[in-house]
């Protein structure tokens, strides 16, 4: 049944097989709505649901997964009331963990969410929502970050962003752009070095994921430096950051991670660092792109890094993230992939070749 079709399957359908997908979608996703409008919640979780297995495009996933996750907060809430039993305390859990998964799912299709930034701050919202009422402090940081990240793209869009009632308001503008001038002046990344000793002072008035009004974050800030700077810093003002909470996955400019970043650099020390705190192998940009992709677009520099004295390891970045889960065959917005991009660079990088054998095992 075509419904039952993975994402990789549509991607392959027809032209005609995407149009009855896509029909049958809207359809469901109407009797999902009416089902919703009417409180019974139950019916319309099943009638998302089936309006998700049809959908082709990501951009019709983001508010069917987004409407999923609302659904199940408001189951959740319906099993509190005066006589609460151990089953009830079950389902409640087993609601909120469902609301995470969808809403998370939805929040991984980055290109669609940079596309309809508005929607995207609200399912941030929902999830910080779940992940409060779950007791999961650091998934609620996590949200946090993604909320701020959607809201400041609407803002710069000239759009509304919706309103998040737990959103806590952000650090102050000045406290942000003290700490990324105390990361991007680091040249000593010992302990009790004073440069360190300032990058400690800042992060107490401003988190790690914090935005300046370009969107940069000091996670984010800290992989460029250390990729600057590698006999200096090498991975110690990444752990700082890492070590008070900041989550690794935090956003900055078009929606790239700190592991994005790193990969570019072939930093396989700053991969693995990153990894190990939880990054997301599989994470998507603005452009589609994973951090496999940022490997693999500038294999063309990577001699040239490493004559100059910096580390610089694609294949093993490349091995590492493909063990950690990376989609060998993501494609990006501009429709490149891993391999693409290495076979581009067959002519001018001799590290494409490992790179393409390791894809291709």
């Amino acid at each position: 049944m075509a419904s039952m079709a993975t994402k990789a399957e549509k991607a392959d359908m027809t032209y005609q097989q995407r149009i009855s997908l896509t029909v049958n979608e809207q359809l469901k996703r109407h009797e999902a709505n009416e089902l919703f409008r009417t409180g019974n919640i139950s019916d319309a979780v099943v009638a998302y649901e089936a309006a998700l297995a049809e959908a082709v495009l990501d951009e019709n996933r983001l508010p069917l997964l987004s409407n999923l996750g609302l659904c199940h907060l408001k189951l959740a809430a319906a099993e509190v009331g005066a006589h609460f039993t151990r089953d009830d305390c079950e389902i409640l859990n087993q609601e909120l963990a469902a609301a995470r998964t969808r809403l998370l799912e939805g929040l991984s299709l980055g290109s669609a969410c940079f596309s309809a930034p508005v929607l995207a701050a609200k399912v941030a919202g929902r999830l910080l929502e779940a992940c409060h009422r779950a007791g999961d402090t650091a998934g609620e940081r996590a949200a946090v970050a993604e909320c701020r990240f959607y809201v400041s793209v609407a803002i710069e869009r000239g759009l509304k962003p919706p309103a998040v009632e737990l959103l806590p308001d952000p650090p102050e503008p000045a406290a942000v752009g003290a700490l990324l001038s105390a990361i991007g002046q680091c040249e000593d990344a010992e302990p009790e070095s004073e440069d360190m000793r300032a990058v400690r002072e800042a992060l107490r008035h401003a988190n790690g994921e914090a935005l300046d009004e370009h969107r940069m974050n000091a996670l984010c800030l800290a992989v460029h430096i250390s990729c600057l700077r590698p006999e200096r810093i090498s991975t110690k003002l990444v752990q700082t950051i890492l070590f008070t909470g900041a989550p690794v996955d935090a956003r900055h400019e078009t929606g790239r991670t700190a592991l994005m970043l790193a990969a570019n650099q072939g930093r396989l020390d700053l991969c693995t660092l990153l990894l190990d705190a939880g990054a997301r192998a599989d994470a998507i940009d603005a452009e589609g792109r994973t951090a496999l992709h940022a490997c693999c677009i500038d294999l063309a520099l990577a001699a040239a890094r490493v004559e100059e004295g910096f580390k610089c390891d694609p294949a093993g970045v490349a091995a590492l993230l493909l063990a950690r889960g990376a989609p060998a065959e993501a494609r990006a917005v501009d429709g490149s992939t891993a391999r693409t991009l290495c076979e581009s660079h067959r002519c001018d990088a001799p590290c494409a070749e490992e790179v393409l054998k390791l894809l291709h095992s």
